[in-house]
């Protein structure tokens, strides 16, 4: 019988996955100091020095990125790295429609990677419908604005985990009739905060989450160059 540090992401149900997922994030984003968002928004050198649960967020984000990254490519089978992709992409919808929007996001970040764009024939075998619900999420995220975010988020009901992202690139906008005021802003945090998610703990499948996002976290494992140099060896173009 395997352990949790011998099993792969094919080894759990996606909806579990992600709600084990949502219930990391919600720890991390119902810690955060809404008039923080304000400041940290204004002058992102302001968080030095300081306990700072939004660059906690920040990494967590990039370490579910490099966590989609490394896990694909580190199968040398195609069919077993369109199985991975397909399994993100459902653990992602699932992220989608629970409105934990912050890992939707950072899942997105690392299906939309280089280094695991560029696998055309890992996304050959992918299916139609795993990437109709992949193409979902992504017209979600505009890189420039997150005009289309930030109209779903105005229909999303509580519990929600925003991408927190999105409010410090509208803090930086200059005022404007369709930008929100600093205090709406804390407002809506605020709100997100005020409602819990009614999810049960898995102690095994959190093991599971955070042994993977530290075994590919960016900053202790391959950077970007050395996998990008790990999917041409995959698939030469």
């Amino acid at each position: 019988m395997s352990t949790v540090n011998e099993r792969s992401i094919l080894d759990y149900e996606p909806v579990a996955l992600a709600e084990q997922l949502t219930l990391i994030e919600w720890a991390l984003f119902s810690k955060i100091e809404p008039k923080d968002v304000i400041d940290v928004g204004r002058d992102p050198q302001s968080r030095a020095g300081k306990n700072d649960t939004i660059s906690d967020m920040i990494q967590s984000s990039n370490k579910i990125a490099h966590w989609v990254v490394g896990a694909v490519l580190e199968h040398e089978s195609v069919e077993k790295r369109a199985s991975v992709l397909e399994r993100f992409i459902s653990i992602t919808e699932s992220c989608r429609t629970s409105s934990n929007l912050s890992t939707m996001v950072a899942l997105v970040s690392g299906l939309n990677s280089p280094p695991v764009d560029r696998l055309k024939k890992t996304w050959a075998l992918v299916g139609q419908e795993s990437k109709d619900a992949l193409g979902r999420c992504r017209t979600m995220i505009d890189p420039l604005t997150f005009g289309k975010y930030q109209e779903v988020l105005r229909g999303v009901e509580p519990p929600c985990v925003p991408f927190i992202g999105a409010y410090l690139m509208l803090v930086r906008q200059p005022p404007s009739e369709t930008r929100p005021s600093d205090e709406e802003i804390v407002q809506e945090v605020r709100k997100w905060q005020g409602t819990p998610y009614k999810v049960e703990g898995d102690e095994e499948v959190e093991k599971f989450l955070r042994g993977q996002l530290e075994k590919y976290d960016g900053q202790s494992g391959r950077g970007d160059n050395d996998y990008s140099d790990v999917s041409r060896r995959l698939e030469q173009e």
